[in-house]
């Protein structure tokens, strides 16, 4: 057997046949990747002409009773043995994860024990959801946390699992029951002003998005067009996340107004909490509250800057700020320049991304280039997942209206596929909320290529949400057709 010290002459011999061989491999995960991207989904023609909105994926006002969600939740949260509901939660993710063709109801069924549907639903038609989020100095009275939020997400979880299996037995007035119950408890967990509980709620959101896309392509599926049309837009608030992590700091230091600090040791004992907040939110090396390009280091010569540019966004301290000992400065800068920042990427977010991100890719550019700057913590981050995320959610809402568009153009039209999305007149086809164009379609060989695109925070636009669309066989189409 050759030894690996005798290989050199060896490669060096065959290395244009290496290198092919890498080339060939290479090409051929990339075609794999790149026809892996696309979701497939084969539906079969069914009109909207007879209009039902007793279908419906939401739960609508009137059927809402009065009541407290968060209370309910909150009783379901809880739970007295995680290790168990760690297993159980790894058992329902490989559930979802598996194909369609690998998915057994009858396995499922087994897996669900937990679920709790009738107080969930409880839950989903209740009128609101009281999250009693304290302001600063106030007890907490009714208050979700991460790991309660997590718990929630396990219930949901087993609820997407057993929809799933209603979808594959055939019973889909209980999988649309479930789908409603499901986003209706996400609507009402989605209240909750933290960024991470929306972040968790939007990927709780897209579990039962797959149901629905999976009940498209079930031979039975009536058309769900208007079902589609009446969950809410936008489905995910940002306002209360915005609104809530623009005073995170000043609820996490407990200071209500800077103006109340008095006496240079204040200002010290203040550095110093600051300087422990933000160290456990950022990396090990932010140990002081600004840095100079890519260092976090206390440059004493940086004090000139931090007086400028404390100036320049509170002029209104022009008779102060000379004044300051250093502590006191460095506080004062660190909150105005923090919350300016914080500002300038909020303001794209209550916008549409079309406006919105050319803002949001604006500030980051301009903060990156400051020489002297605040430290950012992880919460910026997580506020614009919220904001990609939640467009997203919306954006894919609509598509899956587009793929039921196409299914009702194909029953009134001999189940033909329409050449372009401009020849569906019967129903409104929505743009691309994250281009404010329309969405991307061609036909070729009897299948329809539908899809968007992905908004990348650092860069351009790129492809990725895609579906390839193909019909079923449907006899019964023209006669759909003709009602």
């Amino acid at each position: 057997m050759r030894s690996i010290a005798n290989m050199g002459p060896y490669v060096r011999r065959h290395v244009g046949g290496i290198v092919l061989c890498l080339i060939v491999i290479l090409c051929s995960l990339h075609a794999r990747k790149c026809d892996g991207d696309w979701t497939e989904i084969h539906v079969t023609p069914r009109s909207s002409a007879r209009l039902d909105l007793n279908l419906s994926f939401f739960p609508r006002s009137f059927e809402r009773k009065q009541g407290n969600a968060a209370v309910i939740l909150l009783r379901l949260a809880s739970t007295e043995n995680p290790r168990a509901w760690k297993s159980y939660a790894a058992k329902l993710k490989c559930m979802l994860a598996k194909e369609r063709a690998e998915f057994t109801p009858q396995a499922a069924r087994v897996e669900t024990p937990l679920v709790d549907f009738s107080e969930l639903r409880r839950a989903a038609y209740c009128r609101e959801a009281s999250w009693q989020y304290p302001s600063i100095g106030e007890q907490l009275n009714c208050f979700v946390d991460i790991p309660g939020m997590s718990n929630i997400r396990v219930r949901l979880r087993g609820l997407a699992v057993d929809c799933r299996a209603d979808i594959a037995e055939g019973k889909l007035d209980d999988a649309v029951e479930k789908i409603t119950v499901g986003l209706g408890v996400i609507a009402h967990c989605e209240a909750a002003p933290i960024a991470l509980a929306k972040v968790i709620q939007i990927d709780n959101a897209s579990l039962f998005l797959d149901r629905i896309e999976e009940m498209q392509q079930h031979s039975k599926s009536p058309n769900l067009y208007w079902a589609l049309s009446q969950i809410p837009a936008p489905f995910i608030n940002l306002h209360t996340a915005l609104d809530w992590e623009r005073h995170t700091l000043h609820r996490e230091t407990g200071i209500k107004e800077l103006e109340d600090i008095c006496g240079e040791q204040e200002w010290k004992i203040v550095r110093q909490r600051l300087q422990r907040i933000v160290s456990e939110q950022t990396s090990p090396r932010a140990f002081v509250l600004f840095e100079r390009g890519d260092a976090a280091q206390p440059l004493a010569g940086d004090l000139a800057t931090v007086r400028e540019q404390l100036l320049e966004t509170l002029p209104s301290l022009i008779g102060k700020v000379p004044k300051m000992s250093e502590d006191e400065l460095i506080v004062n800068w660190f909150f105005a320049m923090r919350q300016a920042e914080w500002d300038r990427i909020l303001r794209g977010m209550l916008l549409p991304p079309p406006q919105g991100l050319p803002l949001i890719r604006k500030a980051y550019r301009r903060h990156w280039a400051m020489q002297t700057r605040p430290v950012y913590s992880r919460q910026v981050p997580e506020i614009t997942d919220i904001y990609t995320g939640a467009w997203s959610l919306r954006r894919r809402i609509d598509i899956l209206r587009i793929v039921e568009a196409i299914r009702d153009f194909a029953a009134r039209n001999g189940g033909v596929l329409p050449e372009s999305l401009e020849a569906i007149t019967e129903l409104p086809v929505p743009d691309d909320v994250m281009t404010a164009q329309p969405f991307r379609y061609c036909v070729t060989d009897g299948i329809a290529y539908l899809h968007g695109e992905a908004v990348n925070m650092d860069s351009e636009v790129e492809d990725r949400l895609r579906y390839r669309i193909e019909l079923r066989e449907n006899t019964g189409s023209r006669t759909e057709s003709r009602r």
